[in-house]
């Protein structure tokens, strides 16, 4: 395989990983690798958003992927906001439905990569 039919196939994977761990796909993108590297690397950033057991049942169906996918970055950012003040307050209120809907509900980045083995560039 070349380091693109890779990074598709490792694409797809971790679209059906996240899919399986109930978190939801915002965004896949697929990171050049180093010319030096020997075997070269496939990378991939994906950003998702879901709670903290999708989180757990995503970073653990990764562990589990043969061949070996390694996390080298992660990014968790809470997706509700503090409110203080009055008019915070008061938007607050307004926005009570949708707040509860994404309650404890998390952005997540991910760096993840494998090895391409035995392909070409």
């Amino acid at each position: 395989e070349t380091t693109a039919l890779a990074g598709a196939q490792l694409q797809r994977e971790l679209q059906d990983m996240i899919r399986n761990a109930d978190a939801r796909l915002i965004n896949t993108q697929f990171l050049p690798a180093g010319a030096e590297e020997q075997p070269p690397r496939v990378r991939i950033r994906t950003q998702l958003r879901g709670d903290t057991e999708d989180l757990l049942d995503l970073v653990y169906n990764i562990e589990q992927a043969r061949p070996f996918l390694f996390v080298d970055q992660m990014s968790v950012r809470s997706t509700s906001r503090r409110t203080a003040g009055r008019s915070a307050r008061v938007r607050a209120r307004r926005t009570a439905a949708r707040k509860q809907q994404t309650q404890g509900e998390l952005t997540i980045r991910l760096d993840i990569f494998g090895y391409a083995l035995g392909g070409g560039k």
